[in-house]
């Protein structure tokens, strides 16, 4: 697996489970240090992967907190771990949408079936981040921040809250970094 940024041969060389480990510390130390989440996963997994993160990704992450923007929407935590995927693994050119557009004014196919032909066709590129939306689901229940951070309603400024995300955050980071082992090794997303 090809990365621009990420010095495969010395992850190749580490402990993968001693690198996830800390991950999950990284996170938590960024987030008890004044990063907020997206920042804290992001930057917990840069660090951990034996970089330091670029100050320009950092602040084009700056609004993602609170569910993006404070809407309650996707979770910073998942937001940033997507962003660092991302960065480690994304394109940085156009995509070729010619097969899509085919199908686009095809009669013959539903719309339904037109949606499986484009998700099809992006599989291969989405899996790490499709990893992370299951990891998130499957441990916590929801990708939203108002929907994890519900119990904690009306206190949202409390102590629970606040360990509540900062365990979001750790899991999160420890769950990055495993997937890009894998994806380097060729056992994964």
């Amino acid at each position: 697996m090809d990365s621009e940024v990420l010095d495969i041969n010395w992850i190749k060389q580490q402990n993968p489970k001693d690198l996830v480990d800390r991950a999950k510390k990284n996170g938590l130390h960024n987030i008890r240090n004044g990063w907020p989440s997206h920042q804290s996963v992001f930057k917990g997994s840069c660090e951990t992967l034996n970089f330091a993160p670029p100050s320009e990704v950092m602040r084009a992450l700056s609004g993602f907190g609170g569910g993006i923007a404070g809407s309650g929407s996707a979770c910073g935590a998942l937001s940033g771990g997507i962003a660092a995927l991302g960065y480690f693994f994304g394109q940085d050119e156009a995509l070729d949408f010619s097969p899509l557009k085919k199908i686009i004014d095809d009669p013959s196919l539903s719309p339904s079936e037109k949606m499986r032909i484009s998700n099809e066709s992006l599989k291969e590129k989405r899996a790490p981040y499709a990893a992370l939306v299951r990891f998130f689901q499957d441990q916590f229940g929801s990708v939203r921040c108002e929907d994890l951070t519900s119990p904690f309603y009306p206190d949202l400024v409390s102590r629970q809250r606040f360990y509540h995300c900062h365990r979001i955050i750790s899991e999160a980071t420890g769950f990055v970094v495993a997937t890009a082992i894998e994806k380097i090794s060729g056992a994964g997303p």
